[in-house]
């Protein structure tokens, strides 16, 4: 592996969690600011699919995640009645190396931030801290910060991620 980099992340969801595990387990030192002060089990059910889970699965997560998620078997489409319309088998009886997971998004969302804090480090992952502008400074990039108390700060990267939803700041 090349030199460690120093990386923001902009967004504490399930794409930026599973990001800042994947790149700390690759050896690079990963901060998270999330722009929520405290973060809650928000959304409802969704399905990780197989080729999703064989990355969490890289993480380690599997387990932890079979004990808050259904493994799915088949997608099936019934009429009024009952009777079967359409059958489509899923995960591992569907022949794909691992399963597919049914789970509710904001349980996965607090199982990986849990996860984060204990690998990257508490102090790492930084609740209520908003990335608002992004500029960059010879090698370095500058991340523009806005607390919840509203703080203004900046924390500097060699690199940073944007995975703060559909309004990004740095999109």
């Amino acid at each position: 592996m090349g030199r460690s980099l120093n990386i923001l992340i902009a967004g504490g969801g399930i794409g930026g969690l599973t990001a800042a595990l994947t790149l700390q387990a690759r050896g690079h030192r990963v901060t998270v600011c999330e722009a929520t002060a405290q973060l809650k089990p928000l959304g409802v059910g969704i399905n990780l699919l197989p080729h999703a889970v064989a990355v969490l699965d890289g993480l380690g997560l599997l387990a932890g995640l079979r004990e808050i998620a259904i493994e799915t078997s088949a997608l099936v489409f019934a009429n009024r009645h009952g009777q079967t319309i359409y059958s489509d088998t899923r995960g591992l009886a569907g022949g794909y190396s691992h399963p597919q997971l049914s789970i509710h998004r904001g349980q996965l969302q607090l199982r990986l931030w849990a996860e984060a804090e204990a690998r990257l480090g508490a102090e790492q992952l930084r609740a209520g801290q908003r990335v608002t502008a992004v500029r960059t400074e010879v090698e370095q990039v500058v991340a523009e910060l806005t607390h919840s108390d509203g703080s203004a700060s900046e924390l500097r990267a060699d690199v940073v991620i944007g995975a703060d939803g559909i309004h990004s700041a740095i999109r």
